[in-house]
């Protein structure tokens, strides 16, 4: 087995147990955290999506801040 595969595998894995853990405890960091996690796998596997590997950071931080904003309202 390529250990990209048991690398990206760990990576979705270890994004799920912090987003979920994030969203339990509406802590915006461990979101934060979870959603990169979740999104580096996809940016590095998905050809077109290489280049955008710099905005990861910007976009987990959008979507980990909106989805705090919606839990609270």
């Amino acid at each position: 087995m390529n250990w990209w595969i048991v690398a990206f595998i760990l990576f979705v894995v270890t994004g799920l147990v912090l987003t979920v853990f994030g969203w339990n405890k509406t802590s915006v960091l461990t979101m934060f955290f979870g959603i990169s996690f979740l999104m580096i796998p996809i940016f590095y596997a998905v050809e077109w999506l290489k280049p955008f590997v710099p905005f990861i950071p910007p976009i987990s931080i959008g979507i980990a801040y909106l989805s705090k904003k919606k839990n609270t309202a």
